[in-house]
């Protein structure tokens, strides 16, 4: 996929995992949440049981093209994209001390919103913290705008931690 650099955007669409409602919506019959879900993790843990090495390094190799700037232009969106694209699959990696050093690393090299919220959202996933610091960190960052504000509460609403309530309080 890296052999056409020129399209990121549409990369990053060739290697999504169909959402719950894409899996809902082409589904006959009574629609069951459980049985579409487990159907999608399957998948997903598949996929990166035969290739997350590969994953890993087409990863890396992404992040060090992103430029050092924040950049508006279509090959850095698009390689956004698929940054995010790759980080879904990997969210259900096994290697939880790889993945959250992976997060770390991420948010601390990131120049977006959007790539930030993807670390913490790893970092959500496989941390032990009850509240990581980059949270604090992140809201301090963006607390003057409502839009990543809502965003930041759409991954804590979607946490599985217990500590969602305290997380919320800003």
């Amino acid at each position: 996929l890296l052999s056409i650099p020129e399209d990121r955007l549409y990369q990053s669409l060739l290697i999504q995992i169909p959402t719950l409602t894409t899996l809902a919506w082409e589904y006959e019959g009574p629609i069951d949440f459980d049985i579409l879900s487990n159907a999608r993790n399957t998948l997903i843990i598949a996929i990166l049981w035969a290739h997350e090495s590969k994953i890993r390094d087409l990863y890396k190799n992404l992040c060090n093209q992103l430029p050092i700037a924040e950049s508006i232009s279509s090959f850095e969106i698009g390689t956004r994209a698929y940054i995010m694209s790759i980080l879904d699959i990997l969210s259900f990696s096994d290697a939880r001390d790889s993945m959250i050093s992976l997060a770390e690393e991420q948010y601390r090299r990131s120049k977006t919103m959007t790539l930030r919220l993807a670390s913490l959202s790893l970092l959500d996933r496989f941390s032990d913290w009850l509240r990581h610091p980059f949270i604090q960190e992140f809201i301090d960052m963006y607390q003057e705008n409502p839009l990543v504000i809502m965003k930041y509460f759409s991954l804590v609403w979607n946490s599985k931690h217990d500590s969602v309530i305290q997380n919320i309080s800003l």
